[in-house]
């Protein structure tokens, strides 16, 4: 059946209305994508940057949150020593029973021999000591006799004279001579009689620096014990 004008226009109108709205927001198949404003893109960064920041705020709040690391230890060089320093009396003390200890040293090496011209006699011994380190080795020498082993001392100072800075030092000491014993020159032993132990009192002074023993007196065996 023949339309007249006015279906021939209706129809057209369909026709328009049924097809795609191109260029009204929906993109033509295989055209590109149109592109995003600039104000939209800023937005859209300035969100994520935001997001990391505030991701990254969270993480150093939770890692400040936890316990503090210890502090670095010292080193011993850093440390300070409280040690206090030996007094003068003590110093003093000190010097004058090594200078005892070392006249019976010099004794020993002197009697192997019975030297009693040995210089080393002097050198921590002077006055009435000397003398009798002197003529105990010279009796020794004339009967033939030497003297063999080690002596040892227990000494311990007793007094001190002035206290505070000392020139004179009191010894006492408990002689030991058990493993010092006379020998004849032409060998063997000079008799059975054993050494022991004897109440022994020193007197050693500082003489220009120097401690020498300058009195002594050994009493005979067995008239002390040592301290333990």
């Amino acid at each position: 059946m023949n339309r007249g004008k006015g279906g021939n226009d209706r129809e057209a109108v369909n026709r328009a209305a049924a097809r795609p709205l191109l260029g009204r927001g929906v993109p033509r198949p295989g055209a590109p994508a149109p592109s995003e404003p600039c104000s939209e893109r800023r937005n859209r960064w300035g969100v994520a940057l935001i997001a990391l920041l505030a991701a990254g705020a969270m993480a150093l709040s939770s890692c400040s949150s936890g316990s503090p690391a210890p502090p670095p230890t010292p080193s011993t060089s850093d440390a300070v020593s409280t040690t206090s320093s030996p007094s003068a009396a003590d110093v003093e003390k000190a010097e004058a029973l090594a200078a005892y200890r070392s006249m019976w040293a010099d004794m020993a090496v002197a009697a192997r021999t019975a030297d009693y011209r040995s210089p080393l006699l002097a050198h921590h011994a002077a006055g009435k000591a000397l003398s009798i380190l002197v003529r105990g080795l010279y009796t020794d020498k004339r009967m033939g006799i030497v003297v063999k082993g080690k002596p040892v001392t227990h000494a311990r100072a007793v007094a001190l004279t002035p206290s505070a800075n000392p020139t004179k030092v009191q010894i006492v000491d408990c002689f030991d001579d058990r493993h010092w014993l006379n020998y004849k020159v032409t060998g063997g032993l000079q008799n059975k009689v054993p050494g022991g132990f004897h109440h022994t009192t020193a007197t050693v002074v500082d003489t220009d620096g120097v401690w020498k023993v300058t009195q002594l007196r050994v009493e005979s065996s067995g008239t002390c014990e040592p301290a333990t």
